[in-house]
């Protein structure tokens, strides 16, 4: 059923008839409750064994908040109205019953109770808090009410007063776990593991314990704690609650029929021995189920971070493949030096999770930059400074031969006593790169030469026309000028354009002619 954010469910129409119809159906449940808690009377005055409705209205409260709380008083006062005692004691055992309830819940409210009863605490403040202070108010208003009418004699108070307050007691311990565990029943699985053989098991059990307490057999109840604990450990707080409440009502239904399966202790006797034995099963169960669940929500816990943790490290190890960056530590104490998979994979080795030694780390190292890496980690720890170590550029050969440009970075992480405990860090395949940045250096070059290449055509072809012209209108001496200018201009963007190039100046000029070769043709006089 839906539920909606006051924590009623939602129904259709007015608000305020809403809340009212609830108040209405949570009285007719307490009144009906009562009407069997009364019948299971074994001392005159109203003082029951276990008394139902403390569990309802503390149940109702806390799944639908304290509203609910008239619907409380109406069922209570109706309830104790049409037993035979004043309306006045009636009014009073009400109240008295009202506010144990509100008491209840606002105890529990103030320690942040959990209805599943999943952890400890929670079923240690149900126990303590509502089954055993709330209900003080109500066995206490009540007696004294009982007294005050006459209703009960001034030398069994005492007596009248722990059976009450036993009584409600055991509804909050007995039958409010029962209502709450099954409230959370989408939290159990009875078919999964076996479980309906399991279920089954159980009821055969509790039959046989049905019938040994109609034959007064002294071992009844404690026969019930095998299968507490079978249920226990099977279905936790559905099975914890459910089984002790089924055989506290078959010990009861002995009692009021005249049985007696403690073995003539009297009914006053057996109920107290009964509200003891199955009160202490109830609680030491729901603590077993409570331990159960903690631990099964902290493997649940754990199971979630090793999956994340799982999936994190594939993500980190695509990551490292995509980005071609390796990480590393070097625990500096064993030698053992931890790579990822990445970086076996930057070094061509298949990956490994075996350890290897700071030797084999360095072993693919070209030898003139393996003394750099090993002088860089050995400053680092003979300075004890905990910190980022320099970056450093090396080469690696391959087991294939090919060689690879790699960037590495690396932290040092000193122990609590300031000695060098690790280092850790990455190392990044940085061949592409350098590669692509001599290529874009190559094509600067390129570029610078093309440029020159157009200046010296322009200054030629510009010079020669000048000349031509100075010639053309008989000024010999200025287009002699013009080409001297010409000329040194070429030169000097042809030397930039040589030096560019790597070529000396020299290495283009032949050897002078000889009187044997006045031509300069013959090769082996000439440089190459």
């Amino acid at each position: 059923m839906p539920v909606s954010g006051n924590g009623l469910p939602v129904t259709r129409g007015d608000p305020t008839a809403r809340v009212v119809s609830w108040m209405l159906i949570l009285a007719a449940l307490y009144f009906a409750t009562a009407k069997l808690g009364l019948s299971l009377e074994v001392a005159q005055g109203n003082a029951t064994p276990v008394w139902p409705p403390t569990a309802i209205a503390l149940v109702a409260l806390l799944l639908f908040g304290p509203r609910m709380w008239p619907g409380i008083f109406l069922g209570a006062f109706v309830a104790n109205a049409t037993t035979p005692i004043p309306l006045w004691v009636a009014g009073a055992i009400a109240v008295g019953n009202t506010l144990e309830a509100m008491i209840g819940y606002r105890l529990l409210s103030m320690v942040d109770f959990r209805a599943s009863l999943q952890r400890v605490r929670d079923v240690v403040a149900l126990v303590v808090l509502a089954g055993g202070v709330s209900t003080l108010v109500s066995a206490t208003i009540g007696v004294t009410s009982l007294l005050v009418a006459g209703q009960i004699a001034s030398d069994a108070y005492g007596l009248h007063w722990q059976v009450w307050w036993l009584g409600d007691a055991m509804g909050d311990i007995l039958l409010a776990p029962v209502l709450l565990a099954w409230a959370s029943f989408r939290r159990y699985e009875l078919g999964g593991g076996g479980g309906l053989l399991h279920a089954l098991g159980i009821s055969a059990g509790l039959v046989f314990v049905g019938f040994l307490f109609r034959w007064e057999a002294p071992s009844a109840a404690y026969a019930t704690f095998p299968l507490v604990m079978w249920a226990t450990l099977r279905f936790r707080q559905v099975g914890a609650s459910t089984v002790v409440a089924i055989a506290t009502a078959f010990g009861i239904a002995a009692i009021v029929s005249g049985s007696d399966p403690f073995g003539g202790t009297g009914d006053t006797r057996s109920v107290a021995l009964l509200q003891g034995l199955m009160g202490l099963g109830a609680f030491a169960s729901l603590l077993v189920a409570a331990t159960l669940s903690e631990r099964d929500e902290a493997t649940a816990a754990s199971q979630r971070e090793a999956r994340l943790l799982r999936d994190s490290e594939h993500q980190l190890a695509e990551a490292q493949r995509l980005a071609h960056v390796g990480s590393w530590d070097w625990d500096i104490a064993t030698g053992a030096v931890h790579w990822s998979e990445e970086m076996f994979r930057i070094y061509g080795h298949e990956p490994t999770n075996d350890p290897i030694d700071f030797e084999a780390a360095v072993r693919d190292v070209v030898p003139e930059d393996r003394d750099l890496i090993t002088l860089n980690a050995l400053s680092a720890i003979e300075a004890g400074a905990e910190g980022d170590l320099p970056d450093v550029e090396y080469r690696v050969l391959r087991p294939d031969g090919r060689e690879r440009v790699l960037q590495g970075r690396g932290r040092l992480i000193l122990d609590g006593d300031g000695r060098a405990k690790e280092m850790v860090g990455t190392v990044q395949d940085i061949t592409d790169s350098r590669e692509a940045e001599r290529n874009a250096e190559r094509l600067k070059e390129m570029e610078a030469r093309h440029r020159q290449a157009l200046e010296l055509n322009d200054e030629i072809v510009q010079g020669l026309a000048a000349a031509k012209l100075a010639l053309e209108l008989d000024e010999r001496g200025k287009a002699i000028s013009v080409l001297h200018e010409t000329m040194g201009s070429a030169r000097a963007i042809v030397s930039d354009l040589l030096r560019r190039s790597g070529i000396a100046p020299g290495d283009l000029v032949r050897e002078r002619p000889t009187g044997s070769d006045p031509q300069g043709l013959d090769p082996e006089r000439s440089d190459p």
